[in-house]
């Protein structure tokens, strides 16, 4: 991200991790950002987990925002599981010049000013061997 920053420019942006698997465009997860509240500077794509602890956890509060964030805790947060599909507001992203750690850094800077857009569709992060076999059972089956 931060070395691309000078092509974003201050528009509005996609930030998406490459290590999942999702049953779905973005288009349902994009109308909602053209929604999202003025004080939330972001929207974040969030999911049911059946392995919270493979995760990081948010929290949110009655209008979806994000309120607390526990990234990969043996603790129980509950299931909401963030997807790592980011909408960034314009000039979020040249405002993180320093940041290096998108979970441990910017989300916990940014409480209360994430909109969690939680997806009912197949998602799992494809990051271990096990995770990965899970993704290809799913596309297989369909």
């Amino acid at each position: 991200l931060i070395k691309n920053i000078d092509f974003l420019g201050d528009d509005e942006c996609l930030l998406i991790h490459a290590d999942n698997y999702m049953n779905s465009n973005l288009s349902s997860f994009l109308r909602a950002n053209e929604a999202r509240p003025d004080y939330c500077l972001m929207s974040m794509l969030t999911f049911r987990t059946d392995n919270p602890k493979s995760c990081g956890i948010v929290q949110v509060d009655e209008k979806m925002v994000v309120q607390k964030f526990y990234e990969k805790l043996e603790a129980d947060h509950g299931n909401l599981a963030n997807g790592a599909v980011y909408a960034l507001s314009n000039g979020l992203a040249k405002s993180l010049v320093n940041e290096r750690d998108f979970s441990r850094e910017v989300i916990p800077a940014l409480l209360g000013k994430i909109l969690s857009i939680e997806t009912d569709s197949f998602f799992v992060d494809i990051g271990t061997p096990e995770s990965l076999k899970q993704a290809r059972a799913f596309v297989e089956s369909k």
